[in-house]
């Protein structure tokens, strides 16, 4: 009876310390890790997605946001090419759009996100644009592509008025422009359900 009760609590034991390792672990993994997203590219202009390091570009069909704490982080690169030897001599205009779908709401409220860049005029100084979000209307391209859902879209002010955020790829030479995309607060659940979609335009044709 004794050696039974002793099996007992020794079994007891092995599934509490495997409860709490086990929490520790998952404790780690919500403080940092990453989730895989897909992104979009909309024709006609010719660009390429993925990662700068040391001014080395990696082109890459899938990013990553990296969550640290309450903050979640997507940081990715667009350039005309995949070096200074394979370039696009196109001159082209890029919009960033982010699109959610109902998935991502916390707390009944769809997220609120920026937009971090170094202008590229400017003195070199960072700048963040909070993006309007606004539903997906039923009907619309965007609609049939992702059907319900949110459309984050970023703004600047111009001596034209506002208008909708835009960086030049110049095609004279390989050039690109980083961007990173926050999301601060309340976090979603499934940042995967997020992603950019990237258009360029060809310009000054």
């Amino acid at each position: 009876m004794k050696q039974q009760k002793l099996m007992l609590l020794t079994l007891l034991l092995c599934v509490g310390l495997l409860v709490v390792s086990s929490g520790i672990t998952f404790a780690r993994y919500r403080h940092e890790h990453r989730e895989g997203v897909a992104f979009q590219i909309r024709e006609p202009g010719s660009i390429l997605i993925g990662t700068m390091k040391d001014e080395v570009f990696t082109s890459s069909d899938q990013l990553e946001w990296i969550v640290k704490g309450d903050v979640a982080s997507l940081q990715f690169a667009v350039a005309n090419g995949s070096s200074e030897d394979d370039y696009s001599t196109s001159d082209q205009a890029i919009r960033l759009r982010m699109i959610g779908s109902l998935g991502i709401l916390k707390d009944g409220e769809p997220p609120e996100l920026s937009v971090t860049f170094v202008p590229q005029r400017g003195n070199g100084e960072e700048k963040t644009v909070n993006a309007i979000v606004s539903p997906i209307a039923e009907g619309t391209a965007l609609y049939h592509s992702y059907g319900a859902g949110w459309l984050y879209t970023f703004y600047e002010s111009t001596a034209e008025g506002i208008r909708e955020l835009t960086w030049e790829l110049s095609g004279d030479s390989w050039s690109y422009i980083t961007l990173m995309v926050k999301i601060q607060g309340k976090l979603p659940e499934g940042l995967s359900l997020l992603q950019p979609l990237i258009s360029a335009e060809s310009i000054g044709d």
